[in-house]
């Protein structure tokens, strides 16, 4: 199950994701999101280009009742994109705390900013579905393939 904004690019960001996925299964992660935000090579435009998304297993973990009566499951899509809008909005990895919590973002850690030195663009990479410190290096895992494909390709890379 994934999501694009264009096709064109998608086999650039399946790489992306799908190296994003492999270390998280390689972590024991059973199921969780992979979110990746090209932002080309501006920061300041006021537009993301494309989010691309990748499930592991489902979107959702449903509610179980061994974790407690209140447990309702969890919609790691909405955490990953929540990751994103704070990365995106404080220009910091998210839950890095630089500012008060806005509506629709949450503090917790797993999405990462990169400027790719061989492009200059910048990317988002997040995970959610694992403990916080592990999907930031689900995320690194990300920001690692892009780097090893633009150092020998940057007129590949990125979009």
């Amino acid at each position: 199950m994934g999501g694009s904004t264009g096709d064109t690019d998608k086999v650039r960001f399946e790489g992306v994701l799908d190296a994003m996925l492999a270390k998280a299964r390689d972590m024991g992660v059973g199921r969780g999101v992979a979110a990746v935000v090209h932002l080309g090579d501006d920061k300041h435009i006021a537009k993301m280009h494309s989010i691309h998304y990748k499930a592991l297993v489902s979107i959702e973990r449903r509610a179980d009742p061994n974790r407690g009566k209140d447990d309702t499951g969890t919609n790691y899509l909405g955490v990953v994109l929540m990751k994103i809008a704070y990365a995106y909005s404080t220009w910091t990895d998210s839950g890095s705390g630089v500012r008060p919590l806005k509506y629709g973002e949450t503090e917790y850690r797993g999405c990462i900013i990169i400027k790719d030195e061989s492009t200059g663009h910048y990317w988002l990479l997040g995970f959610s579905g694992a403990a916080q410190d592990d999907d930031v290096v689900i995320s690194r895992s990300g920001a690692e393939y892009i780097r090893e494909r633009t150092k020998d390709n940057p007129e590949e890379w990125p979009l």
